[in-house]
């Protein structure tokens, strides 16, 4: 645990600035601190503000100046045409247009107050840091959260935000690796079909045999026997024709399944 964080001007003003060096450094990318970058936050804001702060705390800070940031963005977005107060830092407009804006903006019945009217008087502090930190980051709530991210506690004294979660899609490795997915499918299927065919031929096979031995059991008169003679030598020619035949299909399947299979392998 890190020490109780208390946000003075310029401890504010030394955390956004080591912000800004690890975005230039390329340690937050999409919005998001590496390892690195959180890493470099601690010892950073420990060397310069004497401050030993850990990094749920720092995300905990984060997350509300990005809260406020994007409040202070809708209020300045619904006063498109107004003045700009460049002292203050806020969007310049008049009571009517507050007791107006408030009235759509705030729901007694369900307790909710309208949360432009914190920046009524004054924007965030160092807003023109703050529009480099997040006016790239798209956020459509309060806070977004980042691959990794650990929930914000309350080691700070700032409000726990509420984190939405993030959408991921497909990369190109993904879809390489679904497509080789069913190439290997297909090859599956190939030697499913191959497998059938040797099964086919082997139940001929075995029905040819049990014809011949069966042909020999038989008893046969003498007046039959060159009868039986002419059919079992027709038998044995029409054997041996098949066996030629399915010799041939049996080795063009054989060289097809290690085809298929080599390229499975090579898939």
């Amino acid at each position: 645990m890190g020490e109780k964080a208390v946000w003075d001007n310029a401890t504010l003003k030394h955390f956004i600035d080591i912000c800004k060096e690890e975005l230039t450094l390329g340690n937050r990318p999409n919005g998001c601190f590496t390892r690195t970058g959180w890493k470099n936050l601690e010892d950073k804001l420990l060397a310069r503000a004497g401050l030993k702060l850990v990094r749920s705390q720092l995300k905990n800070k984060l997350d509300n100046m990005k809260k406020d940031y994007t409040v202070f963005i809708e209020l300045k977005n619904a006063a498109t045409g107004l003045g700009w107060d460049d002292a203050n830092q806020t969007v310049e407009c008049s009571s009517t247009w507050w007791d107006e804006h408030l009235a759509r903006c705030n729901n007694p019945e369900r307790g909710i107050k309208c949360v432009h009217v914190k920046f009524r008087k004054r924007g965030p502090k160092y807003l023109d840091d703050l529009h480099l930190l997040f006016e790239k980051v798209h956020v459509t709530g309060a806070s977004a959260s980042c691959p990794g991210d650990i929930p914000s506690s309350d080691s700070s004294d700032e409000e726990p935000v509420e984190i939405t979660p993030v959408t991921f899609h497909m990369d190109a490795n993904m879809e390489e690796l679904a497509r080789k997915g069913q190439q290997s499918l297909l090859s599956l299927n190939e030697l499913s079909q191959h497998a059938a065919i040797l099964g086919n031929l082997a139940d001929l096979y075995n029905d040819r045999q049990l014809r011949d031995k069966e042909f020999e059991r038989c008893d046969v008169d003498e007046e039959y026997m060159p009868r039986a003679s002419n059919v079992e030598e027709q038998t044995q020619d029409d054997g041996r024709e098949i066996e030629g035949e399915n010799e041939v299909t049996m080795n063009t399947i054989r060289d097809r399944i290690a085809a298929s299979i080599e390229n499975a392998r090579g898939i």
